[in-house]
């Protein structure tokens, strides 16, 4: 019944919005299975007004567990897939934006994609706010001109490391030299020239950390320690309040699994959906600016991850690449 026809390709935690006003979906309606029409497949779908008839809508809010292959069926018949990121389908573009700064080491984008922030080790260190007209296009970015550099009394030149909370309301960079992460607040979202300590911070010991990465929900905190060469899982009992935060002990040892040491691991970042890993990996002498794939059967949760065959050099592009983001669609993807 549910053959493989027209594939679409949804991302885990994404909203889509589907009109289903046409007449032949009165006697024929939309519908998701994940076995074939054994058994409707709900979750998530809301469905406004009658299918068929004038202002109905079907909006589909793509559950983080949803399976990974999905059919429709109604008036076409066809596939959904999982929407995940293959590192290895990304082509350089060849758009790029001039930081003007020196040592430009971390970025963060907002995820609307109007903005992105860089830190930098420029001026002693500095986290500059890049704004863009048209969202995610390099090519429209123009620095706001107010460079905030209120961290350096906590992680001075050693900041590295650089992230925010989803509203916008808590900014996060980690001291390399003391291995330690300092929380910001804004007392407006997204305006960094409104951040002010928090007076907040947490200690993740001797190790050599030196990039990081959050879940969405604030609740879970991925540290790559340089030391044993393995990313850590930390967990805040308290979403986005870094103080509350404790090693849960995981820890998992992406480094060794492709063959070789990764101290030099400078990034780390998810798929959109939670679904695969990357890790940014440069070493002068074997690896030269690869960016390694996992696949994880839950999301966000490293202990499931699998190393793909998927990889990307980007040396060619970037002769010492420092940090790796998607855009939310997963279309984009920045160093």
């Amino acid at each position: 019944m549910a053959i493989k026809n027209k594939r679409l390709k949804f991302l885990r935690g994404s909203t889509y919005t589907f009109d289903v006003s046409d007449s032949t979906l009165g006697t024929n309606p939309l519908k998701f299975t994940a076995d074939s029409g054994a058994t409707e497949y709900t979750s998530g779908i809301t469905l406004t007004g009658t299918q068929g008839q004038s202002g109905a809508s079907l909006e589909f809010v793509v559950p983080l567990d949803a399976p990974n292959n999905l059919n429709y069926y109604g008036g076409d018949v066809g596939n959904i897939d999982d929407g995940s990121t293959t590192i290895a389908d990304y082509t350089y573009d060849t758009v790029t934006f001039d930081t003007g700064t020196a040592n430009p080491n971390n970025m963060h984008w907002k995820p609307d994609g109007t903005k992105v922030y860089i830190l930098t080790q420029a001026s002693a260190g500095e986290v500059l706010e890049i704004n863009l007209s048209t969202p995610w296009d390099l090519s429209t970015a123009t620095d706001s001109g107010s460079p905030w550099s209120g961290f350096i009394s906590q992680a001075s030149l050693g900041g590295y490391g650089l992230h925010a909370s989803t509203d916008g309301t808590k900014f996060y960079i980690m001291n390399f030299d003391n291995d330690v992460i300092y929380q910001y607040n804004l007392s407006t979202a997204w305006d960094i020239s409104t951040a002010s300590y928090a007076n907040k911070s947490y200690d993740f010991g001797s190790g050599g950390y030196n990039t990081f990465e959050f879940n969405p929900t604030g609740t879970k905190i991925y540290v790559h320690d340089g030391t044993d060469d393995v990313i850590e899982t930390h967990t805040l009992s308290t979403a986005w309040d870094i103080s509350t935060a404790s090693y849960d002990g995981a820890s998992s040892d992406f480094d060794h699994t492709v063959g070789t040491s990764m101290t030099t691991t400078l990034g780390i970042t998810f798929s959109p959906d939670g679904t695969s890993f990357f890790v940014m990996a440069y070493q002068p002498t074997s690896i030269q600016g690869d960016i390694y794939q996992w696949d994880l059967t839950t999301p966000y949760d490293l202990s499931t991850a699998s190393l793909t065959n998927n990889t990307l050099n980007v040396h060619n592009e970037d002769g010492d690449p420092v940090d790796i983001q998607f855009s939310i669609d997963g279309t984009k993807l920045y160093m």
